[in-house]
């Protein structure tokens, strides 16, 4: 199959520059190559080594172990971020405030504005699958992966799920550790 490369821009940006361009592809393939595979990721669990779909989940696949790295601080989140068709999925842990819990990784959709996560499509929340250096979700209505990338963000309020009236951003993305 051929692949024809569009630019895309994603709302998760963390510079000066006011967005990231990504790459859609023209068609679906079962498992895209990254553009990124020499290890220039500071964590070999966010480095993305290749994504894509196996059977009916799509999957991002790390040098290192996915979902391995737990956020340390409170408030402190590591996510996979996935551009699709069916807007933007994250693969995320994160620690709940106020809570002693160690995290615990899920999948969900997200609306994201530049570096701002906005909010969580409340409903979307998905059971993952993790294997080795693979994280795999099954969302039914993705049939395209434009890109993917490993992140760092700071949750702004105390329930993501539940944030209080008129809240912009639940959470910044204050890390860009790799794109593919």
């Amino acid at each position: 199959m051929v692949m024809k490369a569009r630019p895309i821009q994603l709302a998760l940006v963390i510079s000066a520059v006011a967005a990231i361009l990504f790459v859609a592809s023209s068609g679906t393939a079962l498992a895209k190559p990254a553009t990124d595979p020499e290890g220039d990721s500071s964590d070999p669990n966010f480095d993305i080594k290749t994504y894509g779909f196996k059977g009916d989940k799509m999957f991002v696949q790390v040098y290192g172990k996915t979902a391995r790295s737990l956020p340390t601080g409170d408030h402190q989140g590591f996510a996979y971020v996935f551009n699709t068709n069916d807007g933007i999925w994250a693969i995320n842990g994160h620690k709940e405030a106020h809570s002693n819990d160690l995290p615990q990784w899920h999948a969900e959709r997200i609306f994201a504005d530049g570096t701002c996560i906005q909010g969580i499509d409340i409903g979307s929340e998905r059971t993952l699958t993790i294997a080795g250096n693979n994280a795999m979700v099954r969302t039914e209505a993705v049939t395209e992966i434009y890109s993917v990338m490993a992140v760092e963000f700071h949750l702004l309020v105390d329930e993501p799920d539940n944030p209080p009236p008129g809240t912009d951003c639940i959470a910044e993305v204050v890390n860009v550790f790799d794109e593919a």
